[in-house]
């Protein structure tokens, strides 16, 4: 993980187990990766997205890139553990919609879950 950095959504912190995982060199789109980084991503993101699995057991792991918030232009990719019991209306892009409800709400995940999820997923990513 020497290129890429993973960590829980902060601010608001929607759900527990929504992770962001980065380059920690600056670049704005997919294609402005080096070969090492992009080597580095897909086994990365296969062993996160098993982890969470492990860890979740969520219906489904979504992986978005947008690159879009103006607060934010570099890429990051969210990982987000789709619930079985998401509502509808919320599942796809619209996942996004919690963590607008959290941000105006206040609505956080247990802080205190968050960390024994994170905890869990990180042992699980780091067994060879």
């Amino acid at each position: 993980m020497e290129l890429w950095r993973l960590e829980h959504a902060l601010e608001p912190v929607p759900m527990a187990g929504w992770l962001i995982l980065k380059p920690l060199r600056h670049a704005e789109s997919f294609a402005e990766l080096t070969a090492d980084e992009a080597a580095a991503f897909g086994p990365l993101l296969l062993r996160t997205t098993r982890a969470m699995t492990e860890v979740l057991s969520p219906a489904k792991v979504y992986v978005c890139l947008y690159a879009e918030s103006a607060s934010a232009p570099h890429i990051h990719f969210h990982l987000i553990p789709r619930s079985p019991d998401l509502a509808p209306e919320r599942r796809g892009p619209a996942v996004f919609e919690c963590m607008r409800q959290a941000s105006e709400q206040g609505d956080q995940a247990d802080l205190a879950l968050v960390e024994r999820m994170v905890g869990a997923i990180r042992g699980r990513i780091q067994q060879p």
